[in-house]
């Protein structure tokens, strides 16, 4: 238990390792061979020296590729399993699993009940959420900035906004309507009576007022809009190709 205790501490500064360099092809062989004569080594009941072995395989760090490291963790772990127990060899099959998640025990190298223990391992690990997260909402167009009752605002969430702008909208275009109507329902003015007339202007200028209000209330909204882009985006509008550069 000692013993893979001290094994284990030895293994944090070697992953801490940097990798920059690569394998070294004459290490990995030598490795390759260590790690054979470590399973000799323990089939002759040699266990301590067949631990020394592993440990000098996993001290090679960067020179070392991944798949010989793999393989001499897997091997260092089994032969702890046997020895000591599976506390002793959980260290280094859970860091077998950190390097590569996907790893399986060849059924040909290690005894059934190290592979079982290995798996409960990998099952026990938090999966990663393989469901993508949904795409972020598309924005809405920048031409719609020009759709009368607030369109715009509501597209972009903002409510309020979109009531007040509907609202008035609505309110100025019925109002011009009922004054049109009236200014319609008069048959005739006599010039002779002032107040007549002054009555008839005063009609004639609501209207116009309110109308000029209604078509305000149309170009405000997308003048507001059109005023926070920026410079780095070109919108064409219509048939006649009117190009308005900036950012929505």
């Amino acid at each position: 238990m000692l013993l893979a205790a001290i094994l284990a501490l030895q293994l944090a500064p070697i992953a801490r390792a940097e990798e920059s360099t690569g394998p070294d092809p004459s290490a990995v062989a030598a490795a390759a061979a260590e790690i054979e004569s470590a399973r000799r080594l323990y089939a002759q009941g040699r266990a301590t020296e067949a631990q020394e072995s592993l440990q000098s395989v996993l001290k090679l760090g960067p020179a070392l590729s991944p798949e010989m490291r793999q393989r001499a963790l897997a091997f260092l772990g089994d032969l702890l399993f046997s020895e000591e127990g599976a506390r002793s060899a959980e260290p280094f099959f859970r860091a077998l699993l950190d390097e590569d998640p996907d790893y399986v025990m060849d059924p040909l190298e290690h005894p059934p009940e190290v592979s079982r223990f290995f798996e409960s391992l990998r099952a026990a690990r938090p999966r990663p959420n393989l469901i993508a997260p949904p795409p972020p909402p598309r924005e809405p167009p920048p031409w719609l900035a020009l759709a009368p009752g607030g369109l715009h605002y509501f597209a972009h969430g903002n409510i309020g906004a979109g009531v007040a702008v509907a609202t008035t909208q609505v309110a100025l275009l019925v109002t011009n309507v009922v004054l049109f109507q009236q200014i319609g329902d008069i048959t005739g003015v006599d010039p002779e009576k002032a107040a007549d007339v002054q009555a008839y202007q005063q009609l004639e200028l609501a209207t116009n007022l309110t109308a000029g209000a209604f078509y305000v209330s149309l170009l405000l909204p997308p003048a507001v809009e059109f005023s926070r882009w920026g410079s780095d985006t070109s919108v064409t509008f219509g048939p006649g190709s009117v190009q308005v550069a900036g950012r929505f």
